[in-house]
């Protein structure tokens, strides 16, 4: 009796004949795979059938999963990928006991995949589940993964080849995406533990159980909505080979954990919103830069982002101390510089004038006469009290009046005669400034030449029609202003 029926890879039309049925007592195998079949699968098995393989991927199929494979228990390998079958997530294969491999790639399913109010998933031997490219959406619980127990399981992988059909070696093959790339994979219940759900619109955190999957061999999850921090729980998968986590909206760091997995090949947590520095092992840095590009918060190698970049403020903080040095020299400057003059001032004008006080201190030997350089234009009429010690403050201010209004230079001896002069009249009315408005004295003898009053009236007597002899016999002329 016919026991396997492989028509794949051919160029078939039409739909699938529904006389198949009368042969399910037989068959093991049916594989219509790659052709241009149409159609919906018929509703044929029936209690009692045999059927361990059904592969219908890569036709033109429609309508919905036929009810009816509930009565195919002996059932393990179930393939309809990349056709046009609407419908939602069959929760009720996992009434099939030995299922282990079912890929609904490429289709239109929708809907949520996890059963609502009806506990985690239970594929007690599944090992290959692809619903890549669909429109599946919600979130998954915690608790997904708990009863999937045979890939909790070490070493449940490798177990010799299930379909035994006398005379013929057959070993079911899917096309798997892994480490990257699309790969006709062979002997998939033998060798691989995959779970793809890639291209969905799932969302919510990855379940923490999904590190109970220790036989696990390649996870990917790109192309969803999942939110929250990479399970802690994935360095536990230590058969790991390929994981993509990429184009999703996972956030804080990249486990270190993962960087513990020998056999991991292939890893990408690309355009996520991950941060922090990438893990530091061979596993990992080895990997191409574009497996973690458009994640702006990570750094480190492969990236050509440093974690360890030097300070950007350390020249602004260098210019800020360069300008507060030129600002405290001009403070410098501003303070000392009028301070300086002021002390050359008082001393050029008491060393000029040698008070009595002065004259005690320093001794007479010790003082070079020298000519003034201004006449005081608000002279004291008790010049002679410039000597008297009690009055050495004020002398000090009419020396400093003196260098403001700086008159032409004159001899000590002139000077005094001058004031002898001027006591001569009554001067209650005149400002200090008034006494002489202009004083020329001569440039070589610094004597007196030219004297002019105020004419305010505010000096009052008798100008008395004499020389004025100052030292050597020197006349000089008044004139009124």
């Amino acid at each position: 009796m016919l026991a396997l029926l492989d028509l794949s890879y051919n160029n078939f039309t039409g739909s699938i004949p529904r006389c198949l049925s009368n042969l399910q007592n037989s068959l093991l195998v049916v594989n219509l795979r790659k052709n241009n079949l149409e159609g919906s699968l018929p509703e044929n098995c029936y209690d009692g059938a045999l059927l361990r393989t059904l592969d219908v991927g890569f036709n033109k199929l429609t309508g919905k999963l036929p009810r009816s494979l509930l009565n195919c228990s002996s059932l393990k390998f179930l393939s309809v990928d990349n056709n046009n079958i609407k419908d939602t997530f069959p929760f009720w294969l996992k009434g099939l006991p030995n299922l282990q491999a079912f890929t609904l790639r490429s289709n239109r399913f929708y809907g949520p995949i996890s059963p609502p109010g009806q506990g985690p998933l239970a594929f007690p031997e599944l090992r290959i589940l692809e619903i890549a490219d669909n429109k599946f959406t919600g979130s998954l619980p915690q608790d997904y993964f708990v009863n999937w127990k045979v890939m909790t399981e070490d070493g449940s992988l490798y177990m010799g080849d299930y379909n035994e059909i006398p005379g013929y070696i057959y070993e079911d093959t899917i096309d798997l995406q892994y480490k990257g790339l699309f790969m006709e994979q062979g002997k998939v219940l033998t060798s691989y533990a995959t779970i793809d759900f890639s291209g969905n619109r799932l969302e919510g955190q990855i379940p923490e159980s999904i590190g109970l999957l220790k036989t696990l061999i390649a996870l990917n999850l790109s192309n969803n909505a999942f939110t929250g921090h990479i399970p802690l729980s994935l360095e536990n998968v230590t058969e790991l080979e390929s994981l993509d986590l990429s184009r999703n909206k996972l956030s804080g760091d990249i486990p270190r954990g993962l960087g513990s997995l020998s056999f991991l090949a292939y890893i990408s947590v690309a355009h996520n919103q991950l941060k922090g520095v990438i893990p530091q092992a061979t596993q990992i840095t080895g990997q191409p830069k574009s497996s973690f590009e458009g994640n702006v918060g990570l750094c480190g190698l492969p990236l050509e982002q440093s974690c360890f970049t030097p300070p950007t403020r350390q020249p602004k903080e260098e210019d800020e101390e360069e300008e507060e040095g030129v600002l405290n020299w001009k403070a410098v400057v501003i303070g000392y510089g009028p301070g300086l003059l002021f002390g050359l001032v008082i001393a050029h004008v008491i060393a000029s004038y040698r008070p009595q006080w002065f004259v005690k201190i320093v001794g007479p030997d010790k003082h070079k006469e020298t000519d003034p350089v201004t006449l005081f234009m608000s002279m004291d009429s008790r010049w002679d009290s410039f000597n008297n010690k009690n009055n050495k403050e004020s002398n000090i201010i009419i020396m400093i009046n003196a260098l403001v209004v700086g008159l032409p230079a004159c001899r000590p001896d002139q000077i005094r005669a001058l004031v002898r002069f001027k006591n001569e009249f009554e001067s209650r009315c005149c400002n200090n400034s008034d006494y002489f408005h202009c004083v020329m004295c001569d440039n070589t003898t610094g004597s007196v030449t030219k004297l002019k009053l105020p004419s305010d009236h505010c000096l009052t007597g008798i100008l008395k029609p004499r020389e004025v002899k100052m030292g050597k016999p020197t006349p000089f002329r008044t004139h009124p202003i």
